[in-house]
């Protein structure tokens, strides 16, 4: 016996008179946060080179905000997942394709678009740049690397009866040439009665489409997060690297130095010695590593001071 509703209709008898027109729907789309770690300009050979983190940008070629700078991506079509969308578009306008993308989270604040009623789901990469080449396409004029930079500037702490507010103010800034693009972004923390309530909003952007600075924001934080409790930077190294060059990843990654001691005991599931030795000019030997894939599937470190 088919089950019915409260209006007597089966399921089959439901859809044949549902209108999917009758109710309002949002547009769907993805955004792409690919991270790489490289070398700044003017760096020497003869010491560790100096590293920032890049985030991968496009400038866009059409309305809404014609030429500024966005995440790659697009809208999702019909047919497929919003996975497949995130890579469809970032290979349509970066050419890059082939790597693995982590669902970071859904964007759905009102009028976030100016066209109309669109959520994005964000997606997050970290890739080594010379596995891949960039290169604009679709409606994107650009696209290029832009060096991030993701520092705190002021904290301050509201204390009440109920709760305890923890402020937190970063700037958030990126460059590729001579183009620049700043934000300024607030982050909280309220703990009450009630458990612990966390925020984070843009108080103004200078250069990013759309939200796109909350998102870039936000893509650090997951980074730097993933980073912390797992071993995804030592995916990045060549086939073999000293600890120390490791180490250097991980520092530019996560934005501060870390005790060289703890820092070898978190990350030594995921790498494994090998017999091989390097010397740079005016330095002692030091042993070469390669990567243990045994650790990096089974393990997460804690770089943790």
């Amino acid at each position: 016996m088919e089950l019915r509703d409260k209006n007597g209709l089966t399921e089959q008898e439901f859809l044949n008179q549902y209108h999917q027109k009758d109710y309002p729907r949002p547009s769907l789309t993805a955004d792409i946060a690919v991270f790489t770690v490289g070398e700044r300009k003017n760096s020497y050979a003869c010491r560790l080179p100096q590293l920032e983190l890049k985030l991968l940008l496009v400038k866009r070629g059409g309305h809404p905000f014609l030429g500024c700078w966005a995440l790659p991506g697009g809208f999702a079509e019909p047919g497929e997942d919003l996975e497949q969308t995130a890579s469809r578009e970032l290979e349509e306008e970066t050419g890059v394709k082939n790597i693995p993308l982590t669902q970071m989270r859904l964007f759905s604040a009102p009028k976030r678009d100016p066209r109309s009623w669109v959520v994005s789901c964000a997606y997050l990469a970290l890739v080594r740049q010379d596995s891949i080449q960039v290169k604009a396409g679709d409606d994107a004029q650009q696209a290029g690397w832009f060096s991030v930079s993701y520092r705190l500037v002021k904290e301050r702490r509201l204390p009440s009866r109920e709760s305890l507010r923890r402020e937190r103010w970063f700037e958030l800034a990126l460059k590729h040439n001579q183009t620049k693009l700043n934000a300024s972004v607030l982050e909280w923390t309220e703990t009450g009665e009630n458990g612990i309530k966390t925020g984070l909003t843009v108080q103004k952007q200078e250069g990013f489409a759309f939200d796109h600075a909350e998102i870039a924001a936000r893509a650090v934080r997951e980074l730097r997060q993933q980073t912390r409790y797992g071993f995804g930077a030592v995916q990045l190294m060549p086939k073999y690297f000293t600890l120390d060059q490791l180490q250097q990843y991980y520092e530019v990654i996560l934005g501060r130095q870390l005790s060289k001691q703890t820092f070898r005991q978190a990350v030594a599931p995921a790498v494994e010695a090998t017999s091989r030795f390097d010397r740079l000019p005016g330095q002692r030997t030091r042993r070469l590593y390669r990567r243990a894939l045994d650790g990096l599937a089974v393990g997460y470190g804690d770089f943790e001071d």
